[in-house]
C-alpha cells in the first residue's frame, strides 16, 4: 500500500524512502495538517495499493486522526466546542455507513472497498483565547465524493466473495425487526433464499458478525437521519432488489419470454406495489415510440433476465447515492465560507484481475493507472530532471512509467474507442474484443 500527501508531506515521504524506511500514517496525517495552516494550501492524501492492503482502515485512522487534532492542542478545551465535538462525532460515524453499503468479502480482504471516495475534511482557522500569536483549524464539517461502484457485484460474485455487506446484516436482523421493516414474509429469510447473494459464507469484520455490524449500521443511520418511514423505504428497497434476483425466464415457442416463478413475481410486486401484470410486461417487452405509434417488442428469456439484473443493479446505485448524499447533508459546514482549507483522502479500489474480467474491473484499473501517471508525473520524473542537473545518479524511472498502458487503454486504437466503435455499429457485439484478447 502506498501512502502520499502533497506539499509538505511529500517532503517527509522521500526522505523516508531515502533511509529506506516506510513512511507512519500519523505523520502523514499530521504532516498534512501542518502543511495546510504554516503554508496555507489544500492538503491531498492518496491511499493506494492491491485489494486487501489495508486502504480502508487507513483511511479511517487518518480521518479520525484528523478530526481529533483540534482538541489534543493544550491550548483547547474540549468542553468548550460542543459543537465541533458534534461534526467530529458525524464524521468519525460516516464509515459504518459506506463499510455496510459500500464494501464487500473479497478472496483477499473481509471488508474491502468496492468503490472510490474523496473524503474532504473542510477547516478554518480558530485564533485561541490564551495568546493571539497562535491559533489551530477546527473542523468545520466534511464532504464525500464517491465513484466507481462496483454494481455488477449485486448480480455475480465470483467463488469465495460475497455481495454489499448490508444484504446479510439486514438478513441476520430479528425477526422483529424484519417483520416491521419488510413485511411477515421476511421473517424466516436467509441468505439461501435469493439468488443474487449464492452461497452462504460467513463473514467477520473487525471480529464482528453481520449481526452485530448491523448493530453499528443502524445506529449510524439513526445518527444521520433514518428513522419510521425513512428507515423503512430505505430497507424495503434493499429487500426489492434481493427480490429482483429470484425471478426466472421462460421462452415460449414463439420466441417471448414469459415470468417462469410467479411466487418471485408476486413477492416483488408487493415490495414495489406494483401489479404482476405490469411487471411481467415491463420485464418481458420493449416499448418503442416512433412519432405517435406505440409499439411493444417482446423480449427472449435471455434478454430479460439481462434487463432485470440491469435494474437491480441500478436500483442499489441509487440507495448507494441516497446514502451517500444523507451524509453530505448532515456533515457539510454550516456556512460554506467558514471553511478556509481542505485536506482531502483519496481511496481508490485495489488493482483487480479475476478469471472473467468485466467491465468494473477495467474502470477501475483505469483509474489506478491514471493515478499512478499522475504521481510519477508530478513526483519522480520532476526529481529525476532536478538530478540530472545536478549530475546525481538515479535509478532508472522508466521502469516506473506506465504510458504505454494508458495508451493501451484511452489511446487512439485503445480499448475505450474500439468498444465505444462497436457500441455504435448495428449489431454491435463483443467478438472484436474477443479477437483483441
Amino acid at each position: 500500500m502506498h501512502t502520499g500527501s502533497s506539499a509538505s508531506s511529500s517532503a517527509f515521504v522521500s526522505a523516508y524512502d531515502r533511509l529506506g524506511f516506510e513512511p507512519h500514517v500519523y505523520e502523514i496525517s499530521a504532516l498534512a495538517y501542518r502543511g495546510m495552516i504554516q503554508e496555507g494550501k489544500n492538503q491531498t492524501i492518496i491511499v493506494s495499493g492491491e485489494s486487501g492492503a489495508g486502504k480502508t482502515e487507513t483511511v479511517k485512522i487518518v480521518v479520525q486522526h484528523l478530526a481529533m487534532l483540534e482538541h489534543t492542542a493544550p491550548s483547547v478545551s474540549v468542553d468548550t466546542n460542543p459543537a465541533s465535538l458534534d461534526i467530529v462525532r458525524h464524521v468519525v460515524e460516516s464509515s459504518p455507513l459506506f463499510e455496510a453499503f459500500g464494501n464487500a468479502m473479497t478472496t483477499k480482504n473481509s471488508n474491502g472497498s468496492r468503490f472510490g471516495k474523496v473524503t474532504r475534511l473542510h477547516f478554518a482557522p480558530d485564533w485561541t483565547a490564551d495568546t493571539q500569536d497562535t491559533f489551530c483549524y477546527n473542523l468545520k464539517g466534511s464532504s464525500y465524493q464517491t465513484y466507481l461502484l462496483e454494481t455488477n457485484r449485486i448480480v455475480y460474485q465470483t467463488a469465495g466473495e460475497r455481495s454489499f455487506h448490508i444484504f446479510y446484516q439486514l438478513l441476520s436482523a430479528s425477526s422483529d425487526l424484519k417483520r416491521t421493516m419488510l413485511g411477515e414474509e421476511w421473517i424466516d429469510a436467509a441468505e439461501k433464499d435469493f439468488c443474487y447473494l449464492g452461497e452462504p459464507r460467513e463473514c467477520q469484520v473487525d471480529g464482528h458478525s453481520d449481526a452485530q455490524s448491523f448493530i453499528k449500521t443502524l445506529h449510524a443511520l439513526e445518527l444521520f437521519g433514518w428513522e419510521g418511514d425513512a428507515l423503512q423505504s430505505l430497507f424495503g428497497a434493499l429487500g426489492a432488489v434481493l427480490r429482483i434476483g429470484n425471478l426466472t425466464f421462460q421462452e415460449q415457442e414463439e420466441g417471448e419470454a414469459i415470468v417462469s416463478s410467479d411466487t418471485a413475481l408476486r413477492l416483488l410486486a408487493d415490495a414495489v406495489g406494483l401489479s404482476t401484470t405490469d411487471l411481467e410486461s415491463a420485464f418481458t417487452h420493449l416499448i418503442i415510440k416512433a412519432n405517435n405509434d406505440t409499439i411493444e417488442v417482446p423480449l427472449s428469456a435471455e434478454i430479460s433476465k439481462n434487463t432485470t439484473d440491469a435494474l437491480a443493479k441500478q436500483m442499489y446505485s441509487f440507495i448507494f447515492d441516497s446514502v451517500v448524499m444523507k451524509v453530505n447533508q448532515w456533515t457539510a459546514s454550516s456556512k460554506s465560507s467558514e471553511a478556509e482549507a481542505a485536506i482531502s483522502l483519496v481511496d481508490i479500489c485495489g488493482f483487480e484481475s479475476f478469471q472473467t474480467n468485466r467491465f468494473d474491473q477495467l474502470c477501475i484499473n483505469y483509474a489506478n493507472e491514471k493515478l499512478q501517471h499522475k504521481y510519477v508525473q508530478d513526483n519522480l520524473l520532476k526529481k529525476r530532471v532536478e538530478h540530472e542537473r545536478e549530475e546525481i545518479e538515479l535509478f532508472d524511472t522508466t521502469l516506473m512509467d506506465n504510458s504505454d498502458i494508458l495508451d493501451l487503454i484511452e489511446g487512439r486504437e485503445g480499448l475505450i474507442n474500439v468498444m465505444n466503435e462497436e457500441c455504435m455499429r448495428p449489431n454491435g457485439n463483443n467478438k472484436v474484443l474477443q479477437s483483441l484478447s
